[in-house]
């Protein structure tokens, strides 16, 4: 999986000594927002493409890198990006036991580990998630990230820590048909 920024786009990195600032990166010839940082270093991002992000990840198999200098008209293949197919990644397609999860407790008022955002960051580590797992926090549905194959992450707004007390939080998966207790969290006043 390529970098995941906070707003839900992906990006690439390219660290090519000798590249022209104004090179561009493409996939499968569809060309993506292309900065040039440090001399060398050619970030290429799905931002403003959230529709072309989605249909590339949804698609498995090889998708061509290119390069393309529109100054000397020049295109050169630089890579393969390879999506795997998620069919078979969990053989039996169920949530398991989440190994450790956290932070387990925070405050009303000084939220721990606090997102730019001010969202709390929670950190799952799980062997097996489907793609489409979410969390329930209380009543809202909350969108993971997966930043390894055994580690899913997500943000739980401040509005829903105003009230001490516990707030369960469910692992849920459409896909595999099944919800789970991931555990309680304990919001204290502070």
């Amino acid at each position: 999986m390529p970098n995941r920024f906070g707003q839900g786009f992906a990006a690439l990195w390219f660290d090519i000594q000798g590249i022209p600032p104004w090179v561009q990166v493409a996939i499968d010839g569809h060309r993506l927002s292309t900065m040039y940082l440090e001399q060398r270093v050619l970030v290429a991002s799905f931002r403003g493409q959230p529709a072309f992000q989605q249909q590339l990840f949804d698609t498995p198999g090889e998708h061509l890198i290119t390069l393309h200098d529109d100054v000397s008209g020049r295109r050169q293949e630089v890579a393969h990006f390879t999506v795997l197919d998620n069919s078979g990644t969990n053989e039996d397609d169920r949530l398991c036991q989440a190994s450790n999860w956290g932070p387990e407790e925070t405050g009303t008022s000084h939220i721990a580990n606090r997102q730019a955002g001010g969202d709390m960051g929670v950190r799952i580590d799980i062997e097996c998630a489907l793609l489409d797992t979410v969390a329930i926090v209380g009543t809202r549905r909350i969108g993971t990230h997966r930043h390894r194959p055994d580690v899913l992450t997500f943000g739980i707004p401040a509005d829903l820590l105003q009230q001490p007390g516990p707030i369960p939080i469910y692992l849920q998966s459409d896909q595999a048909g099944n919800r789970q207790l991931l555990g309680e969290l304990l919001v204290v006043a502070d």
